[in-house]
């Protein structure tokens, strides 16, 4: 389970920031800033907000979980943020670095649960609410989900169930070949062979890219 002694100490550094940690506009201007003209300053906030929010995230997720460790805390943050270091220069729109920082977040927590033994529901792993007022987070998840449907209408029609079933819906596995009337093994082929066809939707891709600012590509951790 998540350590609550460690939301004190994280307070602590919250309130070095000149900004609060969810002022996503500020945070992407100071790494627009850092990238055009790396400081020493800039770069002591952009690291401090960076730990920070990343933590925080995992914080509140294992919170709402029993079953994980500080372990699986400590695993998960420090894999979040070498991503983040590793790939931040490469962001499309620089402006939009906390937002990229959100998703990478997000999926790298999704990708992690999917792994553990003992599988959480959708509903267990569902984004916490976001504020009634916070309209761009809000218009940016169903965005998401339009653009994805979108992409599934394009696929071929055999493949358009199995995506439907295991991206929108969110199957598992063994519930989507029931559903289907087939083995395992071949429920997996045949959304492997989506997720190829999704990797290559460029309408799809550009919306991430554009919207989204992640440059990894598609989230790998929906085909495990």
């Amino acid at each position: 389970m998540a350590r609550s002694s460690d939301l004190p100490e994280l307070d602590d550094l919250v309130r070095r920031l000149p900004f609060r940690l969810d002022a996503l506009d500020e945070v992407g201007a100071l790494f627009e800033r850092w990238l055009a003209r790396p400081g020493e300053g800039d770069e002591y906030l952009l690291t401090l907000w960076t730990y920070c929010y990343v933590r925080r995230y995992f914080l509140v997720r294992f919170a709402r979980e029993p079953s994980f460790t500080g372990g699986d805390l400590e695993e998960v943050v420090e894999l979040t943020y070498r991503r983040i270091e590793e790939n931040k220069r490469q962001i499309r729109s620089p402006v939009r670095y906390a937002r990229w920082v959100v998703v990478v977040c997000r999926n790298t927590y999704f990708s992690f649960v999917s792994r553990r033994p003992e599988r959480l529901s959708i509903d267990r792993i569902a984004e916490p609410a976001a504020d009634e007022n916070d309209l761009e987070t809000w218009h940016e998840g169903a965005g998401l989900r339009s653009a994805l449907v979108a992409a599934v209408d394009r696929l071929p029609s055999f493949l358009r169930p199995y995506a439907t079933l295991k991206f929108l819906e969110g199957l598992e596995y063994e519930t989507l070949a029931v559903r289907m009337g087939r083995d395992v093994p071949t429920v997996r082929t045949y959304v492997h062979r989506a997720v190829t066809r999704l990797r290559k939707d460029r309408r799809f891709i550009r919306w991430i890219h554009d919207t989204l600012g992640y440059e990894t590509g598609f989230d790998e951790s929906w085909e495990k």
